[in-house]
């Protein structure tokens, strides 16, 4: 049994979202700074905000649909420990994107959507609230960073070690 096709797309598009995110995210020091900082940080801030969008789009189709079981061969510890990291993905996932959309406003951040359309701010300025709010963000980033990685490893060991088709599910 398989994910239904809206939470199967989705999760391949905000896999796509993050891999893009991570790069620009945690290289943005070290390069991007350097080469057309305003380009990429337009994109990042875009992409987050799609991503909070996705996620609770996402979030919503999951609760609204069928659940599909775990196989009957996997042990429960491994079903416990499989929803704790799913539940850690999306709390991070939505804090990271929420926490950096609220920053920017709080800095009072003048960007357009994909350069499409300028963002409005809904909140007043304040600079100190948004740099202790951006620190939620760079930390949600971190533990969700992890988290991906925990569940990537999970997913190889499942499909390579257990051989129980569990990647069928969504892949």
């Amino acid at each position: 049994m398989r994910y239904n096709f809206a939470i199967r797309g989705l999760h391949k598009l905000i896999v796509l979202f993050v891999l893009i995110q991570f790069f620009i995210g945690f290289l943005f020091d070290f390069l991007f700074s350097r080469f057309y900082p305003a380009f990429f940080m337009t994109i990042h801030k875009s992409l987050g905000l799609t991503l909070l969008l996705l996620t609770i789009l996402l979030i919503i189709i999951r609760l609204s649909s069928k659940k599909v079981p775990y196989p009957k061969t996997m042990p429960f510890i491994q079903i416990i420990l499989a929803k704790i990291v799913h539940l850690g993905l999306y709390l991070s996932l939505f804090t990271m994107s929420l926490s950096g959309f609220i920053a920017m406003q709080l800095f009072h951040s003048k960007w357009q959507y994909f350069y499409l359309f300028y963002v409005p701010n809904f909140l007043q300025v304040n600079t100190t609230l948004g740099r202790e709010i951006f620190q939620i963000h760079q930390w949600a980033a971190l533990i969700f960073a992890g988290l991906v990685i925990l569940h990537t490893l999970a997913a190889f060991y499942h499909k390579y070690a257990c051989k129980d088709q569990i990647m069928k599910k969504m892949w």
